[in-house]
């Protein structure tokens, strides 16, 4: 995660106490952090699921990427430096190698977690990992992010006849 911290020098980062709350599950904001210096809980309802410590670790992004809202809560465990990007998209877009970096983070999570009995989570994590293999500024512009997904959410038929591809 160097590269990270490195696309961050220059943002000022800020000091959050344990019991800070960054963000909240079902909240929209635009915004992403990363962490510099500390741990911060991941917590799924009032339930932890992760403790993140690693500098250069992100938050927000499922929320940036899918926009949609944030899907976890993230709650500082100790005291912690954080960079708080207020537009996590412009930076992601202007930073190609800091969204490959996320999109093998991503990737490994769903390696880690794949299909465990819930295809939803994992449908979920296919489209971050797509979208992130996406050219961002091409997406931008033809803003086909969205078209080029559905085909993930509908159900495929597969043939097990020979088929020449001619209708």
């Amino acid at each position: 995660m160097n590269t990270v911290l490195s696309a961050c020098e220059g943002f000022p980062d800020t000091k959050f106490h344990p019991g800070d709350v960054l963000l909240r599950a079902g909240e929209s904001t635009r915004r992403l952090y990363i962490l510099v210096e500390g741990e911060v809980e991941v917590l799924k309802g009032d339930f932890p699921v992760a403790t993140l410590s690693e500098p250069g670790t992100m938050f927000g992004e499922i929320a940036i990427l899918l926009n949609i809202p944030h899907t976890a809560t993230i709650k500082v465990s100790i005291l912690s430096r954080v960079v708080v990007l207020q537009q996590g998209r412009d930076f992601l877009q202007s930073n190609p190698s800091i969204t490959y970096e996320l999109a093998q983070t991503l990737a490994k999570r769903l390696h880690s977690t794949s299909w465990q009995g819930k295809p939803e989570t994992s449908l979920t994590h296919y489209k971050i990992i797509i979208m992130m293999s996406i050219n961002t500024q091409e997406a931008k512009r033809n803003r086909r992010i969205d078209d080029g997904l559905e085909w993930l959410e509908r159900p495929q038929i597969v043939s097990t006849r020979g088929h020449s591809g001619r209708s």
